[in-house]
Formats: C-alpha cells, structure tokens, sequence
C-alpha cells in the first residue's frame, strides 16, 4: 500500500494517461498512483509494470471498486470521460478530468449536480494553459500567416506544441 497522502487511480493510460502517472510518481510528493485501468488489452499490464503500479485493470469499475484508491485522474476520450466521471462521484472519489469533460451542457451540469452532491473534488485540466507558447503565441503567428493556415500539432517527441504552416507543412516555431 502507498505511503502517499493521496492515491490515485488513472483510467485510461495512452499519452496523457502516462504523463499524469510520470508525475504521480515524480513530482508530486504527496500522490501516488496506485491502481490504473485501459480498454486496450495490453496497457494495463504493461504500463503497471513500467510504473511500478500494484494493481491493474481492463474495466475502470475495478480500479474505482478499490478502497484504497482516493481520487481518480479521467485521461480517456471525450465520449466516455463524462461517464466515468459520474461513476467516481458514485463512488466517493475525488476527480482530475481531462478536458474537456463533455460536449452537451446539460450534460455537464447532471456531472456538476452528482459532483456537488456527492461532496467529492472535480478538476478539469487544460494542459495547454501555463505552456510558454500560449494564447498571446498564436494570436502573433495567425497574425502574421495568411488566412491563418496553420495547424497545432503535439505529436512531438516530447508533446511541445509544434505550428506548421498548413500548405508548405514548413514549422513555425522550433
């Protein structure tokens, strides 16, 4: 069992999934990541024994079953996030979701009803809001492009976001 203030089950481990779990276990002290669960049916074996996680599983209901899991991070496509994300609020479990959490406002607001009344934490991230290259960045590079043909791509080695003008696929930015 973690010795860590907060455990955290991860659902859904592709690339955002194992960033969030990189910092679990690196750079946030008080966190742990202790279960995780994927659809794909090798991720969950494989990134369990990459990060060292003790338990693991195909069904995110197992992972939100677990008394010893506190909090869940939501790092799934959008058109399940909402579901599980109501799941956990059933469950008691505090919520990091990625964004964005739903499509449909009335969607969203049955998520803030049950959250709400379950009394549990929910976070939606946005992890594109503290880079370097924000908001002001690509108000000077639509700026400066012809019709703004541009693309925004994080494929990158290391997800730096990467502009490409969108007819000569040229970068915009290192």
């Amino acid at each position: 069992m973690s010795k860590r203030e907060l455990r955290f089950g991860v659902l859904g481990v592709g690339r955002i999934g194992k960033i969030h779990i990189e910092n679990l276990a690196n750079r946030i002290p008080e966190a742990d990541a202790v279960a995780l669960s994927d659809v794909i049916p090798e991720e969950p074996a494989a990134v369990s024994a990459k990060f060292d996680i003790p338990q693991a599983f195909p069904d995110y209901q197992q992972a939100l079953d677990l008394p010893d899991v506190d909090a869940v991070a939501v790092c799934t496509p959008t058109n399940s996030d909402a579901q599980m994300v109501l799941d956990a609020a059933a469950r008691d479990k505090h919520i990091f979701c990625e964004k964005p959490i739903e499509l449909s406002n009335e969607r969203i607001a049955a998520i803030n009803s049950a959250v709400e009344k379950a009394g549990v934490s929910l976070m939606v991230g946005f992890n594109g809001r503290f880079e370097v290259f924000g908001s002001e960045g690509m108000v000077t590079v639509k700026n400066n492009i012809p019709d703004s043909h541009i693309s925004f791509d994080r494929s990158g080695p290391d997800s730096s976001p990467e502009l490409t003008h969108k007819d000569t696929r040229r970068r915009v930015r290192n």
